[in-house]
């Protein structure tokens, strides 16, 4: 557990997140502005676009250091790369407990935690904020999918379900 802890706090240090589903200054942030309706989220979440959140405004986003520049980056080019190493944490932490190498096609994993998690969530629901095309909003919608990941607890729930 310990080596989990240290490893994903190196890689969120080295990414530069500074916090998930973080608003963004651009963003309009007032309630009346998030969407409180159905009309935004899927009939199947699972088959849309968003899985899960992540910080993305690129003043707020991911520090990166390249051969000494620093700068900043957000969206996929911020998101993808923390999601890709999370993921190999993860992964690292169920094999390090006695669970299976690899982790597959991790989507339909992703939402029976949000399911049955309910209070314990990893996820934290993202309700304010959004993206050009959509405001988030309570639970499920197409900006910020399941919410931002507490990926202890992600790694915590994919160990409890790998390992049954």
């Amino acid at each position: 557990m310990r080596a989990f802890t240290a490893a994903l706090l190196l890689t969120v240090v080295a990414l530069g997140a500074t916090a998930c589903g973080q608003i963004s200054s651009a963003a309009p942030t007032e309630p009346s502005t998030a969407a409180t309706d159905s009309s935004e989220a899927a009939a199947d979440p699972s088959e849309a676009a968003g899985e899960a959140s992540e910080a993305a405004d690129g003043d707020s986003g991911y520090l990166i250091v390249d051969e000494g520049e620093v700068f900043s980056v957000g969206g996929t080019s911020g998101a993808a790369p923390f999601w890709a190493a999370s993921m190999l944490l993860v992964r690292q932490y169920v094999a390090g407990e006695g669970g299976p190498e690899g982790l597959g096609f991790v989507n339909p994993l992703l939402y029976e935690i949000a399911r049955e998690e309910g209070e314990k969530s990893p996820f934290n629901d993202v309700v304010r904020g959004g993206n050009r095309l959509h405001n988030a909003g309570p639970g499920w919608d197409y900006s910020t999918g399941l919410g931002s990941a507490d990926m202890f607890e992600l790694a915590q729930a994919f160990e409890e379900r790998l390992n049954r």
